[in-house]
């Protein structure tokens, strides 16, 4: 019986919607997306698939801010997995620039620049 279930379980994918994790991100231009990872994903995975879905090619000047025990400012740890950064669902987190170039002209893409530019 039990093997059925699991069986069942993965054939309409109730394993990968347990191993994933849904993270609602604020854009710079107020605007909400949501994104899936995985629960064993780091932060620098999460910002990884922002910037991707953004069109952001140089995202070294960009970061995720999340709410931690009321102090809105906390960076998203790029090296930790987000399953132990966030401890109850939603993960909310607030995409932002972390970095300003001393010359923003100077920077190649031009999607990186207007995110700079609305920060």
């Amino acid at each position: 019986m039990r093997e059925s279930l699991r069986r069942l379980a993965s054939d309409d994918g109730m394993t990968a919607r347990l191993n994933a994790g849904r993270v609602r991100v604020e854009l710079l231009t107020g605007e909400h997306i949501t994104v899936d990872v995985e629960r064993k994903a780091t932060g620098a995975d999460l910002l990884d698939k922002v910037c991707e879905v953004l069109d952001v090619i140089e995202s070294d000047y960009f970061g995720l801010l999340h709410v931690q025990r009321g102090d809105p400012r906390v960076w998203v740890d790029l090296g930790r997995r987000l399953s132990k950064t966030f401890r109850n669902e939603p993960w909310d987190v607030k995409f932002t620039a972390k970095f300003y170039p001393p010359e923003p002209s100077e920077l190649r893409d031009d999607q990186s620049r207007y995110q700079l530019g609305l920060s």
